[in-house]
């Protein structure tokens, strides 16, 4: 339920549920349930209250539970979860960290659809350094693992960022 209340944008109720999962996961001792609690806290609090310190702390024992159960998958997407939080946060070079750690474990995973959010996420903070030249790259090149199964709200979230660079670059040039 968290991550419903989570995306409507119902922040207080996201952490309250959370809060909730967290308990019951640590009670039942289901390191996975307690992990993706965790993260799904990690980006609430960060949105809710712009913490990005407390923030952390929550998504990266996120990211550690998940790599000690072996989802790689999962840790990839909780790394990406804090990439973009220190992104948001304007802490740019732990944002990159973060996106390059999940970066290796999507492809080590072999995980399209998590690669493609990481790059996306890497991209976005390529074009926060002022790197538009390497976002386009990293852009280009995910355009080319999607296939008709890529989802559209993927596409055009990339898009999105490659118009973003049109846009910076454009107003540079000026």
């Amino acid at each position: 339920l968290s991550w419903i209340f989570f995306s409507f944008g119902d922040f207080s109720s996201a952490m309250g549920y959370a809060s909730k999962e967290l308990k019951i996961d640590q009670g039942l001792q289901d390191k996975y349930g307690e992990a993706r609690a965790l993260d799904t806290y990690g980006c609430t609090f960060f949105a809710d209250a712009s913490d990005v310190d407390e923030a952390e702390k929550f998504q990266e024992k996120a990211a550690q539970l998940y790599g000690e159960i072996g989802d790689k998958s999962e840790q990839a997407r909780a790394y990406n979860n804090l990439a973009d939080t220190q992104l948001r946060g304007g802490r740019l070079k732990a944002a990159l960290e973060f996106s390059q750690k999940s970066i290796a474990l999507a492809e080590e995973v072999s995980s399209s659809i998590v690669k493609i959010i990481a790059d996306t996420t890497l991209s976005e903070v390529l074009i926060a350094m002022g790197e538009y030249a390497q976002a386009e790259n990293c852009l280009q090149e995910t355009l080319g693992q999607f296939s008709k199964e890529t989802p559209v709200l993927f596409k055009a979230y990339l898009l999105t960022a490659l118009a973003k660079i049109y846009l910076m670059n454009s107003q540079t040039e000026q």
